[in-house]
């Protein structure tokens, strides 16, 4: 998730439960610091996708940097989320996303 949603004041433990984590996109400790507190996430994982992106694909679009991301949890692998980006976005596009999620996901901490 974006960090800049707390301020549209969308609720995002909404339908949450015990075991949910959270995987922002923030380059802020503290913003991620103030996520956990506010909203009570088991875990919080951070990274900044964004930057990541503009690294790797040359464009702020960090789809494939936050599913990397999400990688570093747990909840899948990050061979998995390569070979997805490449066979979405085929040869130098699914490359590029492929470079952006595993850069993320060496990258993502976990508070």
């Amino acid at each position: 998730m974006d960090d800049a949603i707390s301020e549209k004041n969308v609720d995002v433990s909404k339908g949450k439960h015990e075991n949910t984590i959270l995987v922002l996109n923030t380059s802020d400790i503290e913003t991620a610091k103030m996520y956990a507190k506010r909203y009570d996430f088991r875990q919080v994982y951070y990274v900044d996708g964004t930057q990541v992106a503009l690294d790797n694909i040359g464009r702020g679009i960090p789809n494939g940097s936050m599913l990397g991301a999400l990688a570093h949890t747990g909840i899948v692998s990050i061979a998995s989320v390569e070979s997805a980006l490449k066979e979405i976005f085929g040869v130098k596009a699914g490359e590029k996303n492929a470079d952006s999620a595993r850069a993320a996901y060496e990258q993502t901490k976990e508070l």
